[in-house]
């Protein structure tokens, strides 16, 4: 089955083939299924049956214990794991970007294409440039968002990890008083309600913990397919090596607008076509500007508008003086939006980076609570008062907040991302030295 970025990729690569002009015309196609019958095709009817009742057989399912028994051991194969940290999974990404890569062959096509020679060798090396550059920018902007796309799920990674490990710990806490509760009951005690708001804890742990299992065996599977990771033979896991300070730098608004408008991309593709456009280049700008729509199109939804403006207003074969002259004004009409629409996504996104931050204070302060809490029982048991079962209460509740301190500081993280990512400076300096795992690939 195809996920989204499979049918991304491959339909991104049908649409560039078409405005390259590579598909058969629509009446004399080779192949093929031949015309569409004129008929409806023959439905399926099923039969007509009363309601039923939707009823569950499990008399061969084994309890739940003998389950996980069998099923860790299959679970713990799964011995290998290989380390990735944030900076290598977004060069990889921007790497692996079909979209970026799809561009830059069609940049170096145009370069190949510029060293001919002929009376008119200077017009079609300049037109050509042109055509590299806008294709070099459109590359650009879609590997930083592939990598963007594929930082995010690394975060998501390292915070299911974080917080299985805490619900690891969650539970065995819960075992444990359940089974000093079973103790006390042996012995003629009474047990209170706690134990059995324990029982039903635990079962809610349990289903949080195979939900996140589930869900780092899809951020694996989802990553190593978005960076071409390997090998591919053997069962294995990344291990997102996250770095693990939190710096309350603050971030300059107008500043950071400021780089945005002059690094992002997408702005830069605008601004030389603007500075480049005239008579003789219009019609290759035209066809330029088609296959980068089909392509930008298919990799985000965010800038469809634009880029379909951009194709109107080149959809002529020629253009008189006049005609690039509006197309000019169009051109930078849509480019001030642009450049609007960019600066306020940035603002838009410091603002939230300083959200998560404070986001992150609070729930620090509510575990360091917790901490004094335990250290207090702590203090009352070593004088041989009883905190049973109060104290593993206060210890449930710090593990809670610590899982969401581990999802608060994950969030941060993928905040800065997106900030990066909408100024376009995400993957500056990436490249095949710049990734230590591009060094030696291994096999498969």
């Amino acid at each position: 089955m195809l996920n989204g970025s499979g049918l991304v990729r491959k339909g991104a690569t049908l649409l560039l083939l078409i405005a390259s002009g590579c598909a058969h015309p629509p009446h004399r196609r080779p192949g093929g299924c031949g015309p569409l019958p004129r008929d409806a095709p023959t439905l399926a009817i099923p039969p007509v049956v009363e309601r039923g009742e939707i009823s569950l057989d499990l008399t061969r399912l084994a309890p739940f214990a003998t389950l996980e028994t069998s099923l860790s051991r299959e679970r713990n194969t799964v011995s290998t794991y290989r380390a990735l940290s944030a900076r290598d999974c977004l060069c990889l990404a921007a790497r692996a970007s079909s979209v970026g890569n799809l561009l830059d062959q069609k940049a170096n096509q145009g370069l190949e294409q510029a060293k001919g020679t002929g009376p008119l060798c200077d017009e079609v090396k300049q037109t050509r440039l042109v055509q590299e550059g806008m294709l070099r920018d459109a590359a650009l902007e879609a590997r930083n968002r592939s990598a963007g796309a594929a930082l995010e799920l690394f975060y998501n990674l390292a915070e299911s990890e974080g917080r299985l490990d805490v619900l690891k710990q969650s539970l065995a806490e819960i075992e444990e008083t359940l089974a000093t509760g079973e103790r006390m009951k042996a012995k003629g005690m009474q047990l209170g309600d706690d134990f059995e708001i324990l029982r039903r804890q635990r079962v809610a742990t349990l289903n949080s913990n195979i939900e996140l299992d589930l869900a780092i065996e899809r951020l694996n599977a989802e990553l190593q397919h978005r960076l071409q990771l390997g090998p591919t033979d053997e069962r294995w896991r990344i291990w997102p090596v996250v770095e693990q300070s939190v710096v309350a730098d603050p971030i300059d608004v107008p500043a950071a607008v400021v780089l945005g408008l002059e690094r992002r991309p997408s702005l830069l593709l605008l601004r030389r076509l603007g500075q480049s456009l005239d008579r003789e280049n219009a019609p290759i700008v035209r066809r330029v500007i088609g296959q980068v729509h089909a392509l930008l199109e298919l990799s985000s939804q965010d800038e469809l508008t634009g880029w379909k403006v951009l194709i109107s207003v080149f959809k002529r074969p020629q253009a008189s003086d006049r005609e690039v002259q509006e197309l000019c004004r169009q051109l930078q009409a849509y480019r001030i939006e642009h450049e609007r629409s960019v600066a306020e996504e940035i603002r838009q996104d410091v603002m939230i980076v300083a959200a998560r931050l404070r986001q992150v204070a609070v729930v620090r302060e509510e575990v360091d609570g917790w901490d004094r809490r335990l250290d207090e029982l702590k203090a009352k048991a070593e004088r041989g008062i009883s905190t049973f079962p109060e104290r593993t209460t206060v210890q449930l509740r710090r593990f809670e907040a610590q899982g969401s301190l581990i999802e608060k500081v994950m969030a941060w993280n993928i905040a800065r991302g997106h900030l990066a990512e909408h100024q376009g400076i995400l993957i500056d300096g990436c490249g095949p030295t710049a990734c230590p795992l591009l060094a030696a690939p291994g096999p498969g």
